[in-house]
């Protein structure tokens, strides 16, 4: 919900953005401010999802953490990529010509494949700190897991079934 959300405010901007707000009855200055306030507040909204994902994702007993190390590398680097990719959109590429009607698909999709290595590479970040913390607490380096499961059902039944198999 919150992304679809995000994608809407992102779209409504400039000249959608005015059409709306004189639909709903508000001056310039309310979309002027609409124009301005929306970034800080998907900045936290895409902060708060990459949290949510990191808490989520992992199969760890851990507590979610709103700013993580990762998040903050996720969160610069999406930035950064996005902000790159849609410079090299508008002024360099090609896609209408080679793609036609399909381009806003394929644009759409390396947007969603840089979007998933920058979320990939914040998730690798914290994965190491936890690692560096369980072996810096005395944590064997060589024993895996380095944090404790949240879910134990697969695990357990993967357990029985090999141990019916070897009888």
């Amino acid at each position: 919900m919150l992304l679809a959300a995000s994608a809407i405010a992102v779209v409504i901007s400039g000249p959608l953005a005015q059409k709306a707000g004189d639909i709903m009855g508000l001056g310039s200055a309310a979309v002027t401010t609409w124009n301005i306030a929306k970034w800080p507040v998907l900045l936290l909204v895409v902060s708060f999802l990459f949290a949510l994902l990191y808490w989520a994702s992992p199969n760890a007993k851990h507590g979610f953490k709103w700013v993580t190390p990762g998040g903050i590398l996720a969160l610069a680097l999406w930035l950064i990529a996005s902000a790159g990719f849609a410079f090299y959109v508008a002024n360099f590429s090609s896609y209408n010509k080679t793609y036609g009607s399909l381009a806003g698909l394929i644009i759409f999709l390396v947007w969603l494949w840089i979007t998933n290595i920058a979320i990939l590479l914040g998730a690798e970040l914290n994965a190491e700190l936890e690692r560096g913390r369980a072996i810096a607490a005395g944590h064997p380096e060589q024993h895996e897991p380095y944090v404790e499961p949240r879910d134990t059902r697969k695990i357990d039944d993967d357990r029985r079934d090999n141990d019916l198999g070897a009888t």
